[in-house]
């Protein structure tokens, strides 16, 4: 999905706060999502990262977030410590789209409504047919950026089947999996990117780019 153009289409208000790792990330004056780790590391796409290496001071992070334009009693906003992208991403590719993000004093033993992820063990990918689900605060369909935090299901599908519904634009490598909705009008767009694709109940992947294609068969491929 090259142009990292992303959107939550077709999706729903969530339960304030029932998504407790999800992080609002504001890189200058561009946003995505990210993933808290644990109390001092979150996770994110490299694309969005990607010169900010030098400058982490830049780089806002808002955890116990729900409304965007609003500030929520819980919310905690914390400056990046360290920028750490994978040694082999390729923006071209769409490869190896990961970003380490340091966080020092998150605390999040103080913070009830923050909480780390359950990650799924080293290599493991859902299987095709599996639900999963991803949040953000990107554009929606009406293009405008959501006021509070949004969900969408998606399945993960086959490589085989995302290769052809994409007309073999994109190859779906090792270390990706594809998801999407078999009749379209489902998606995630501009201020999504980053952030966790929760299937079951941990996230399993990186959520990189997406299409906006509203009326298409478009799927996902996510680190």
């Amino acid at each position: 999905m090259g142009n990292f153009q992303q959107r939550i289409i077709g999706g729903k208000d969530v339960i304030p706060y029932s998504w407790p790792w999800i992080v609002n990330i504001a890189f200058d004056n561009f946003l995505c999502g990210g993933t808290i780790v644990d109390d001092e590391t979150i996770i994110s796409a490299a694309h969005c990262c990607d010169g900010f290496q030098r400058r982490a001071e830049k780089v806002k992070l808002t955890i116990s977030d729900h409304f965007f334009h609003q500030k929520d009693p819980h919310e905690h906003t914390f400056t990046a410590e360290t920028l750490i992208i994978h040694p082999d991403y390729s923006r071209r590719q769409i490869k190896n789209d990961i970003c380490i993000i340091k966080v020092p004093h998150m605390k999040l033993k103080t913070k009830p409504l923050a909480a780390p992820a359950c990650l799924p063990p080293q290599g493991e990918h859902p299987p095709a047919g599996t639900k999963c689900w991803v949040a953000g605060w990107g554009q929606t369909e009406a293009g405008s950026v959501a006021e509070q935090l949004q969900e969408v299901d998606l399945d993960i599908m086959s490589d085989e089947q995302c290769g052809n519904t994409m007309n073999g634009q994109y190859l779906v490598k090792d270390a990706m999996f594809c998801a999407g909705s078999n009749g379209g009008g489902k998606d995630a767009c501009q201020g999504d990117s980053g952030g966790p694709m929760i299937c079951g109940i941990v996230p399993e992947g990186v959520k990189p780019t997406g299409h906006g294609e509203i009326r298409q068969e478009r799927f996902e491929i996510a680190n």
